[in-house]
């Protein structure tokens, strides 16, 4: 018989899928609160920052700063914010969200709605005794001009540098029109080298899972080569293989994404990362289960995030990661 907690974990499965995404931030905090945790697998640190495990929600997860408290109650090792543009904006008109629990996969068009930059400042600067690293996710408004977008990306950094731990650009979401365009060479270069020098803080390029092997290799160069941090892999796909049944815009998270997002990792970990060194890998994308979290890992991510895994599973899911670890290592020192 399943738990109290396991049931009370996941009431949005029993709505439409819009309606269990706007319900999902009153339910973590009930829950938070209910069954607070800390969970301690794997500590990590970089460039000064310290995580007590390796796991954190994706970006667009908590786009307008509302659940950093409860991130942390829940025992997350980071939390991120976003996306988050300049000037407040709605989803995109239309169907926005939509889910297949039989094949475990997340259809979204929603577009950077978000409250704009001031607004979550103002929130996120509302937050007292928060020990875990935040990273904030920033993107361009939908209505500016794709040659005006560095301007986005920079007033964003001057925004939240004093309260940013890590600034994670979004160049790669197939819901703003044009906005992969930046993840090509002259856009790129550009843009990693303006935002290098705006900020002292580390910069993390987010990617599409869509990329080609000479598009994914251009983007490593070019990111590296002007100042990025490092990475998160991947952003949702416009691959519809196997998935048929999915309108041909808006991305599609969890099984869709999974071995995209897998191969995409392993072909950077092979470029980037040598004896352990190298740029931050973040890895997300079809990571839904206990088993997903740590072969990510094994195959050399750093850091993992989850957003579809919570979806089906409900924030329990947390606590299973965390347990599935503590299980892993009893088994392995016998």
């Amino acid at each position: 018989m399943a738990s109290i907690q396991d049931k009370l974990s996941k009431p949005w499965l029993l709505f439409p899928a819009v309606w269990g995404h706007h319900f999902a931030p009153t339910a973590l905090k009930i829950y938070s609160s209910l069954f607070p945790s800390e969970h301690k697998w794997e500590p990590f640190k970089w460039k000064g920052l310290e995580f007590n495990n390796r796991l954190g929600w994706a970006g667009g997860f908590d786009k307008n700063a509302d659940l950093l408290s409860v991130s942390q109650k829940m025992g997350l090792g980071f939390h991120e914010i976003g996306t988050i543009t300049p000037l407040a904006q709605g989803p995109n008109e239309g169907k926005i969200i939509a889910r297949n629990l039989a094949q475990l996969t997340l259809w979204n068009k929603m577009g950077f709605p978000n409250k704009g930059g001031a607004k979550i400042y103002k929130k996120l600067s509302s937050y007292q005794d928060i020990h875990i690293p935040v990273f904030v996710n920033i993107g361009k408004n939908r209505a500016t001009p794709l040659d005006q977008a560095l301007s986005d990306y920079l007033k964003m950094i001057t925004l939240f540098e004093p309260r940013a731990d890590v600034f994670v650009v979004n160049i790669s979401s197939p819901n703003t029109q044009g906005l992969r365009q930046l993840q090509d060479k002259s856009h790129l270069a550009e843009l990693a080298k303006n935002l290098r020098a705006a900020t002292k803080k580390p910069i993390l390029i987010k990617l599409s899972p869509d990329l080609s092997d000479t598009e994914l290799y251009m983007a490593l160069d070019q990111s590296l080569g002007n100042g990025a941090d490092g990475f998160i892999l991947t952003n949702t796909t416009l691959s519809r293989k196997d998935q048929g049944m999915w309108a041909k815009e808006g991305g599609l998270s969890g099984t869709a994404v999974k071995n995209l997002s897998k191969e995409m990792l392993k072909k950077t970990i092979s470029v980037c990362k040598k004896n352990g060194s190298g740029p931050l890998i973040i890895s997300v994308g079809g990571v839904l289960t206990e088993q997903d979290v740590f072969e990510r890992l094994e195959l050399g991510a750093d850091l993992v995030q989850i957003y579809t895994a919570m979806v089906f599973n409900g924030p329990v899911f947390i606590k299973k990661v965390a347990q599935f670890h503590g299980s892993a290592q009893n088994e392995k020192h016998g």
